[in-house]
Formats: C-alpha cells, sequence, structure tokens
C-alpha cells in the first residue's frame, strides 16, 4: 500500500536558506507560545543537519528576537556519553547554540547520561511530564515544538527500523548501533512526537533525496521506516529541505 502523507513540505535552495527559513518559523511559533502561556517548550535533534540552524538562531535578528528567557530545551534523543563527547547531541545544543545566550540553566533539561539508560528514560520522561504540566491547557501530551532530522534508513531520533514501541511511554530505552554511533540511547517515542504542538522535520544533502522519496511516496511500512510513524492525518509534520534532498521528489513533477 502507498504511504498517504499529510505534511508541508518547503524545499530551499542550500542549508543555509533553509535555516534561515527554520528559524523564522520557529522564532515565530516561540513567540505566540510565550505570549499565550509564558513559555515554550522545544527538543532538538542531534547530528550535523541543525548545526546551521543553531548558527542561524544565533545571528540578528533571530538572536534578539527569539524568546530565550521563557525557553525550555529538549532533545528528542541522546546518546549515553558525557557532553563533552562528540556523539552527545545535547552537547552539540549547548556547543552550537546556547553557548552564552540568555536561556535560564534550568530551562535546559539534560538526559543523565551516568544513569542506565532504562533508569535515565523514566528520570527524562518525569522530567516531560512536570515542565509539560506548567502549561495552561491541561489537555497537552507533548511539547510545543519537536524537531527532527532524518537518517538514511529513514529513522527520527533513535527510532530505527524494526523498533517496536510503547504508545503508553514519551520516552524509551534504545540499544541499537548505527553507523559506528554509541549504541545504548533514549529517545521520544513516536506517539509523544505525534502530540507536538508542532513538529518540524529537517533534511539536508542528496545522500537523503531517495529515503525522503521513499518515505513520502514510496509503500506504506512504518515498522521498515519509522518516519512514516509522524506522517499521519492527526499530526502533520513540516519539512524543511535542501534542494539536494529533495531532487528526487522534484524529479516526478519534471
Amino acid at each position: 500500500m502507498k504511504s498517504e502523507t499529510y505534511t508541508r513540505i518547503t524545499v530551499c535552495d542550500d542549508v543555509v536558506a533553509m535555516a534561515r527559513v527554520v528559524a523564522s518559523n520557529l522564532v515565530a511559533y516561540s513567540r505566540q507560545c510565550v505570549a499565550d502561556q509564558g513559555f515554550v517548550t522545544i527538543a532538538f535533534p542531534g547530528g550535523g543537519t541543525p548545526i546551521p540552524l543553531f548558527n542561524m538562531l544565533r545571528s540578528e535578528p533571530f538572536a534578539s528576537e527569539m524568546p530565550w528567557a521563557g525557553t525550555h530545551i529538549f532533545v528528542s534523543d541522546e546518546r549515553m556519553v558525557p557532553q563533552e563527547d562528540d556523539q552527545s547531541n545535547m552537547g552539540s545544543v549547548r556547543r552550537h547554540l546556547l553557548f552564552n545566550m540568555p536561556v535560564p540553566s534550568d530551562n535546559i533539561h539534560d538526559v543523565n547520561t551516568q544513569l542506565s539508560s532504562s533508569e535515565a528514560s523514566r528520570e527524562y520522561s518525569e522530567e516531560l511530564t512536570k515542565v509539560i504540566g506548567l502549561k495552561k491547557s491541561r489537555s497537552d501530551r507533548s511539547l510545543d515544538i519537536v524537531m527532527l532530522g532524518l537518517g538514511e534508513d529513514g529513522h527520527i531520533a533513535s527510532i530505527f527500523p524494526q523498533s517496536v514501541e510503547d504508545d503508553d511511554k514519551s520516552v524509551r530505552e534504545v540499544n541499537y548501533a548505527y553507523q559506528g554511533r554509541p549504541g545504548s540511547r533514549v529517545t521520544f517515542t513516536s506517539d509523544f512526537i505525534r502530540n507536538a504542538g508542532k513538529v518540524i522535520l529537517i533534511v539536508a544533502g542528496d545522500n537523503k533525496s531517495e529515503i525522503l522519496r521513499e518515505i513520502l511516496h514510496g509503500d506504506h511500512n512504518e515498522l521498515a521506516l519509522p518516519a512514516q510513524r509522524i506522517l499521519r492525518k492527526d499530526s502533520p509534520v513540516e519539512i524543511f529541505c535542501d534542494r539536494a534532498a529533495a531532487v528526487e521528489l522534484l524529479t516526478e513533477f519534471e
């Protein structure tokens, strides 16, 4: 069965243009959340794809427009390594985005990587519940913004092909070695991601073009292509990609 997706796709000329468009989108939505409830909750991904966005958010006019003091920062997944390690997702967020920015230290929510992945996932879930509970709307079940990257195998966060999830959880432990990177991790579940106020998927590079086409227009197989788990009618996703990542999508319309 072909995949039926409910998304808005924005194709940008390059990664810098994509970073600028996403930064504008992120700042506008964050300001609205702060106006409505006094703060905004955001989860960022790891890897190299968001780094141009981090640089953009640190530059003007976005650095002045972003409501840093009212922003709570999470990561959508984390490897169980110290933050000084290059493989740490929050370490990357701190180095490339948060360094010398006016975000209160209490608003930066780290995964405790000194614990076991099982214990860390439980603790992070409790931290999420505490912060989400501060919202005016008691119906909220997730964060305001969850941003994700896309793996070449179709994974998002640390939800990998053939993984089975527990829909009752917001965070789960993972043990999966991917491209030689640390296998012990914690990750948001797809159910928790789908319930976010805004889900943003950023995709860059020609090495992602085939998998992007597959998750959007290939056979629907959520077990093999975890990114399809968030592409549902009741949880639309905003996809931002550069022209290189979109080349196979664009070819379909030529």
